[in-house]
C-alpha cells in the first residue's frame, strides 16, 4: 500500500494529518480508498469543481489498482457532486455504472448491496427533481427489493424511505409521506441516531405544514431544535427556526414569528449563507408590512438590494424593488417609479434566466429519459441472454444425464461379460473381449465433451486459453472440471457427469487451485474469469 499512499499524497487534496489518520486506520486498500473518498466529498474548503476533480484523480488510482468496490463508491459520490453542478446526464451514468460495479461485488463484500441501494436512491432523487416521479418510484422499488440481501439493512432502508417520503410529498400523497417519516423518526430515536432524527423531524414538520396542521408542525420543529442544541449540532438551526417562524406567521402570531425570523437570520449571518440571509430579509420585510411597520420593512428590503450575492438572490432583489415601489407609491412617486423600473429590469433578467433553465431542464429530462430507456433495453437484452444461457445449460445437462445413464448401462454389461469369460471356450472368450473393447470405446465417445466444449467456447471464448496460459500443467480432465465450474454446475453434478465420486471432484478442485496458484475460493475465481 506504500506506493498507493505516495500517489495519494501527490494529488495534494488531503492534508498530512488527515491522511496519516486514514492510513493508520486502514487495514486494506478498500478502507484506505473508502476513507479518502469520504474525506474529499465532505471537505468544507473545496468548491464542487475541485471536489469533482479530486474524486476523479482518486478514482484513477483505484482503477489502476483494480479496486472495483472503491471505484463504485467513488462514482456514487461523484454522482452527488455532478447533480450540484447540474451535470444531470453524467450523474445518471455515474450512478448506473456505480450500481453495476457494486452488483458484481455482491458475493464478495457485504457492503456492496448497500452501495447498490445507494445508487438506486441517487437515481430516484435525480428523476424526482426532474419531475419524473414515476421513474423515481421505479428505482426506489428496485432498491427496496435489495434490502433483504443486506447484512446491515438499517441505513439503506432509511435512505430509500426518506427519498420515498419526499417523492410522495411532491405527489401530494401526504399521508404516505408522513407514515414513512414517522417510521424513520421512531426507529432512529430508539437507536439515538440524531443525524437521522433531526432531518426526519424537519421533513415531518414541513409535510404537516403543507396539510395546514400548524400545531403539529410547530411541535415537531421544537423537538428538532431541542435535540439539535442538546448534541451541539448547528447545521439545521437556521432551517428549524425559519420553518417555525413560517408556522407562527401562518396562524397570525406575528410577534413570535418576528422573533424566530430574527434568530434564524442571526444563524445564517454566522455561517455567511448569502441566499438564505436574503430569504430571511425578505420574510422579515413581508411580515413587518403585515404588522404595519413599513419603515422597518423598507430597511430589510434595502438590505437585499445592497447585497452582492447572485443566483437565487436575483429573484429576492426583483421582489424587493417591487415591495419598495409599492410602499413608496403614495409618499414618493418619483422614487417609487425608479424602483418599478428596477423591478422590470430584474424581471426581464429573471425571465431570461428561467427560459435558459427551462431549456436546460427540458434537455436534461429528455437526456435522462434516453439514458433510462437505454438502460431498460440493456436489462432486457441481458435477461434474454440469461434465458438463452439457462436454456443451453439445461439442454447440455439433459444430454449429460442421458450419457451418464448409457455409460452406467454399458458398464453393467461389461461386468456381466467379464464374469462369463472364464466359463467360455477360447473362441467365444476372444469375441467377448472384442465386445468389451467396443463397449469401452462407446463409453469414451459418448461423453459428449466435444459438444460441451463447442457450446462453452462460443459463450466463453477466452476462458480455457487464459487458464492454459496461466498454467500449462492443467490436464484435459482438469480443464473440463474448470469449464463445468464456470458453467455453474455444482460438485455433485460434476461427479455424476464424470462418473467419479464427490471426493474425486474435490481432489480435482484442490489440484487446480494449486496449479493456478490462487488463494481465493476456486468457484469465485473461475466464475469471475
Amino acid at each position: 500500500m506504500k506506493k498507493i499512499i505516495n500517489n495519494i499524497k501527490k494529488i495534494n487534496v488531503l492534508d498530512r494529518a488527515q491522511l496519516d489518520i486514514i492510513v493508520k486506520n486502514a487495514n486494506n486498500q478498500w478502507e484506505l480508498f473508502y476513507n479518502c473518498n469520504i474525506q474529499i466529498f465532505e471537505k468544507n474548503n473545496l468548491n464542487h469543481h475541485d471536489r469533482l476533480k479530486s474524486l476523479n484523480l482518486i478514482r484513477k488510482l483505484q482503477t489502476d489498482n483494480s479496486c472495483n468496490l472503491s471505484i463504485a463508491h467513488n462514482l456514487s459520490l461523484t454522482c452527488k457532486v455532478k447533480q450540484e453542478l447540474n451535470l444531470i446526464k453524467d450523474a445518471i451514468k455515474d450512478s448506473l455504472k456505480s450500481h453495476q460495479l457494486f452488483k458484481k461485488e455482491h458475493n464478495n463484500h457485504p457492503l456492496a448491496v448497500n452501495g447498490s441501494i445507494f445508487a438506486y436512491s441517487n437515481l430516484a432523487n435525480i428523476y424526482s427533481n426532474l419531475g419524473l416521479n414515476n421513474i423515481a418510484l421505479d428505482y426506489l422499488y428496485k432498491g427496496q427489493k435489495l434490502i433483504h440481501e443486506s447484512e446491515q439493512p438499517y441505513i439503506p432502508t432509511v435512505r430509500i424511505n426518506m427519498t420515498l417520503a419526499n417523492v410522495y410529498s411532491k405527489l401530494n400523497k401526504l399521508e404516505k409521506s408522513i407514515h414513512l417519516l414517522n417510521e424513520i423518526y421512531i426507529s432512529a430515536l430508539e437507536k439515538e441516531l440524531h443525524s437521522i432524527v433531526i432531518p426526519a423531524l424537519i421533513n415531518l414538520s414541513s409535510t404537516y405544514r403543507k396539510k395546514k396542521e400548524y400545531k403539529k408542525a410547530m411541535q415537531l420543529n421544537s423537538e428538532a431544535l431541542v435535540i439539535s442544541k442538546k448534541i451541539q449540532e448547528s447545521h439545521f438551526h437556521a432551517t428549524i427556526l425559519t420553518f417555525q417562524a413560517q408556522c407562527f406567521e401562518d396562524i397570525k402570531e406575528f410577534d413570535k414569528a418576528l422573533d424566530l425570523y430574527k434568530k434564524g437570520l442571526k444563524e445564517n449571518l454566522l455561517i455567511q449563507s448569502a441566499d438564505k440571509i436574503n430569504s430571511n430579509y425578505y420574510s422579515l420585510g413581508c411580515l413587518l408590512i403585515r404588522m404595519n411597520k413599513k419603515k422597518h420593512a423598507l430597511n430589510y428590503f434595502e438590505k437585499i438590494i445592497d447585497s452582492k450575492s447572485n443566483g437565487e438572490s436575483l429573484q429576492y432583489k426583483m421582489n424587493a424593488h417591487k415591495k419598495i415601489a409599492e410602499l413608496l407609491e403614495k409618499a414618493d412617486l418619483k422614487k417609487s417609479n425608479q424602483h418599478y423600473k428596477q423591478y422590470i429590469n430584474y424581471f426581464e433578467k429573471d425571465y431570461e434566466i428561467k427560459q435558459q433553465v427551462f431549456t436546460t431542464e427540458n434537455k436534461n429530462t429528455i437526456e435522462s429519459l434516453e439514458v433510462y430507456i437505454d438502460n431498460i433495453q440493456k436489462e432486457k437484452e441481458n435477461e434474454k441472454l440469461k434465458d438463452q444461457l439457462s436454456s443451453q445449460k439445461r439442454e447440455l445437462i439433459t444430454k449429460k444425464v442421458k450419457t451418464l445413464s448409457e455409460n452406467n448401462f454399458l458398464k453393467d454389461i461389461i461386468i456381466e461379460l467379464k464374469k462369463n469369460i472364464a466359463e467360455d471356450d477360447g473362441k467365444i472368450r476372444k469375441k467377448i473381449n472384442i465386445t468389451i473393447e467396443l463397449l469401452k470405446h462407446r463409453i469414451d465417445e459418448s461423453s459428449d465433451w466435444k459438444q460441451f466444449l463447442t457450446i462453452f467456447n462460443e459463450l466463453n471464448p477466452t476462458f480455457i486459453p487464459t487458464l492454459e496460459n496461466q498454467s500449462s500443467e492443467l490436464s484435459d480432465l482438469e480443464l473440463r472440471v474448470c469449464a463445468m465450474i464456470k458453467f455453474g454446475l455444482h460438485t455433485r453434478e460434476i461427479a455424476n457427469i464424470l462418473s467419479i465420486t464427490i471426493r474425486g471432484v474435490e481432489q480435482h478442485r484442490y489440484r487446480i487451485k494449486k496449479k493456478l496458484n490462487i488463494d481465493e475460493n476456486i468457484t469465485t475465481y473461475l466464475r469471475s474469469k
